[in-house]
């Protein structure tokens, strides 16, 4: 479990996502298994939740974000205001994650092969 702000998220056992907080789709006070759409089927390895964002690994090790990309916290090669999603956005597609972190305007990840980004 991860936990930033007023929002929070974990990757419940047998990979399962779920929510709940200020940010919490749906927004909730407690626990919401997060359904409904494809784009949030895993099965989720690791949660990491930021200021208004969060970003995750499948156990395949792609790597998924959605929220606030004001800053270009969610890697998908934009940033500002509007760029943000409420949905999960594949982020490299073809690359391998282990961890993921986000932080209060950045986000930081651990591929396969042990390479860092930020």
């Amino acid at each position: 479990m991860r936990q930033q702000g007023r929002e929070a998220r974990v990757a419940a056992q047998g990979g399962t996502l779920w929510g709940w907080g200020n940010w919490g789709l749906p927004e909730t006070p407690t626990p919401a298994p997060y359904s409904g759409d494809p784009a949030w089927v895993g099965p989720w390895q690791t949660v990491s939740a930021g200021i208004n964002r969060a970003v995750v690994t499948k156990q395949n090790g792609e790597l998924w974000g959605w929220g606030d990309n004001t800053y270009g916290e969610l890697g998908i090669g934009t940033s500002g205001i509007s760029t943000g999603s409420a949905k999960p956005v594949h982020i490299q597609p073809g690359t391998a994650w282990q961890s993921v972190a986000a932080g209060y305007s950045h986000s930081a990840g651990v591929q396969t092969d042990g390479s860092l980004w930020t």
